[in-house]
């Protein structure tokens, strides 16, 4: 039990080193300068934009480092240093990450769905042509991000549907 209880904390883990790496891309289409260089998120945003970003990105991956580094010592406190727990699972390797992905999939899936409602919403509300072209190309590569984790979360749930036996 306390392998698959250190697998998990790991994918844990490496979901939130994912989500750093997205909040990473704000504060880079923040820094972005603008057309001719005049013109940026920073200068709409200030300071407060700026800092916000830098925290949420700080938070997420340091919550992702300390889950990797002290996954024994989770494992431990959650299951007990007893690895003789009386819990038989057999299951093969390839079930067991099998249904991780399943999981993982439905988890970004269930994280998307908000932000991909949210920007179909602003898409067809907003007046595009009234921003300057940056600003539209800004808005586009932040639609990207939401989209592309709806796919991956949709295929992970497709790829690795667990089957059902017996039935």
């Amino acid at each position: 039990m306390r392998k698959l209880g250190k697998l998990l904390i790991r994918i844990i883990s490496l979901y939130y080193f994912i989500k750093a790496i997205l909040a990473l891309k704000e504060i880079a289409l923040i820094l972005l300068p603008g057309v001719k260089g005049n013109s940026n998120a920073f200068a709409v945003l200030g300071i407060n934009g700026l800092t916000y970003f830098l925290v949420n990105f700080i938070v997420i991956l340091i919550i992702a480092v300390l889950l990797w580094i002290f996954t024994d010592k989770i494992v431990a406190t959650i299951i007990g240093e007893d690895s003789n727990d009386g819990l038989n699972i057999n299951l093969h390797y390839e079930e067991l990450f099998s249904i991780t992905l399943f999981v993982l999939g439905i988890i970004f899936v269930i994280d998307a769905i908000p932000s991909v409602l949210s920007q179909v919403q602003s898409l067809f509300t907003v007046n595009m042509q009234s921003y300057p072209s940056n600003f539209r190309l800004s808005i586009f590569v932040g639609m990207l991000a939401p989209i592309l984790k709806l796919v991956v979360g949709i295929c992970l749930i497709i790829k690795n549907r667990i089957p059902k036996k017996g039935i």
